[in-house]
């Protein structure tokens, strides 16, 4: 049995020609090598096409299937309108699509959902969820690192390589990462500091990227914490961690350094800019930037089930290991 061929232009044409002829349906469809139930259909399917002409016109029958046809091959790439709702509210507070697949079934008893299909809803489908994804690329395509910091001479640094191969690989707790962001727009900083294992991030607000300001943040950021929970924190080579030594005297602890131009090496507090951005784009005066705001940001980082934690949350994760310190 051959394969069925949908009617083109030409055969409407026909069809309209027999039709004025007087043939009936079936007569029509012989003529044509058709069946009459799919003449029949087509007839039905396509007149009146417009309210202002009466019968079949097979140029506006012939558009209107086409129409249909393209309707008929797009499907919305989420399942059910409570799992799209469910993602669009997850992604507008700044959830991953990883995140919101990993942890869907919560939300919506029996619900599964794969991170891939997530994007595939979104570029074709939800395009206006493009801004809420960590790079709001147009298109998808390979992320690319280009970034580089500036070096600065500072006493008595510690090269990481220095670095004990279990910090390296993240076994022991306790081990943290700093960095900065800075604007041209006005003087204020922000110090961001990350714990290698948990993913824990802690955001203040400085007046200013200068090494005293960075000093006082980084102290009062972890003084709070229990000591067993801050022995280490890797550096860029900024002139703003200049006084890395005072620091390590006042929280007993050690600095490590990236080599110079090579600040992925402490590629944790890195990316964590990278999403903070999401919340503070580029070009920001930051001296409008409130400590309140911070804080939500550093709430919600800190809240949002991660990857690389098997989808617990910082906070939990970073309790635990509190907890264990005990």
């Amino acid at each position: 049995m051959a394969s069925y061929q949908h009617i083109n232009l030409m055969e409407r044409a026909k069809i309209k020609t027999l039709q004025q002829q007087g043939l009936s349906i079936r007569d029509i469809g012989k003529c044509m090598g058709r069946s009459h139930t799919t003449i029949s259909r087509e007839l039905r399917r396509n007149n009146h096409v417009l309210p202002s002409m009466v019968g079949y016109v097979p140029e506006l029958a012939d558009r209107a299937a086409q129409k249909r046809h393209s309707k008929a091959s797009h499907h919305l790439r989420l399942k059910t309108q409570e799992i799209r709702s469910k993602v669009n509210e997850k992604l507008s507070i700044g959830w991953t699509p990883e995140q919101i697949a990993a942890t869907i079934g919560e939300y919506i008893p029996g619900a599964t959902l794969s991170h891939e299909a997530i994007y595939q809803y979104i570029y074709a489908d939800y395009r206006d969820g493009i801004v809420f994804l960590p790079r709001s690329h147009r298109e998808r395509y390979p992320r690319k690192y280009s970034k580089k910091s500036r070096a600065g001479k500072l006493k008595n640094r510690v090269d990481i390589d220095e670095r004990p191969e279990e910090i390296n690989q993240r076994k022991v707790f306790g081990h943290w990462e700093s960095d900065s962001i800075v604007s041209r727009s006005g003087k204020s900083a922000i110090n961001v500091m990350l714990e290698r294992i948990s993913r824990k991030v802690i955001i203040n607000k400085v007046s200013d990227k200068t090494a005293a300001a960075t000093k006082s943040a980084i102290i009062s950021s972890l003084n709070e914490l229990p000591a067993a929970s801050r022995i280490s924190i890797t550096y860029d080579n900024g002139s703003e961690n200049y006084y890395h030594e005072e620091i390590n005297t006042e929280l007993n602890m050690q600095s490590y350094f990236c080599k110079p131009y090579h600040s992925w090496e402490k590629g944790g507090v890195e990316n964590m800019n990278g999403l903070i951005r999401r919340y503070i784009p580029k070009k920001t005066n930051l001296d409008t930037v409130t400590e309140e705001f911070l804080a939500l940001i550093e709430k919600q980082i800190n809240s949002r089930p991660r990857k690389c934690l098997n989808f617990k949350t910082a906070n939990e994760v970073f309790a635990m290991h509190c907890k264990n310190l005990q």
